[in-house]
């Protein structure tokens, strides 16, 4: 075996593609899913997320997902 292979718990998991924020797009319905699903990726392993909105382009859209993600954080 290789003794040098860190255990599974202490890779950092990184998720590239999560509809977190809520109101937005397909995901988070409502905060409380968007908390349940931070935590829920945290149990899972998870210790960052990229958070992925659906993107139309529409006037004040990324201050509106900023704001929402500064607010999740």
């Amino acid at each position: 075996g290789n003794d040098s292979a860190a255990p599974a718990h202490n890779l950092l998991v990184i998720d590239i593609h999560c509809h977190v924020l809520p109101f937005v797009d397909d995901g988070a319905e409502d905060w409380e899913d968007s908390l349940a699903m931070v935590r829920a990726a945290a149990n899972d392993g998870i210790r960052q997320c990229v958070a992925t909105p659906h993107w139309t382009g529409r006037e004040g859209e990324a201050d509106e997902f900023r704001a929402k993600l500064t607010e999740l954080q």
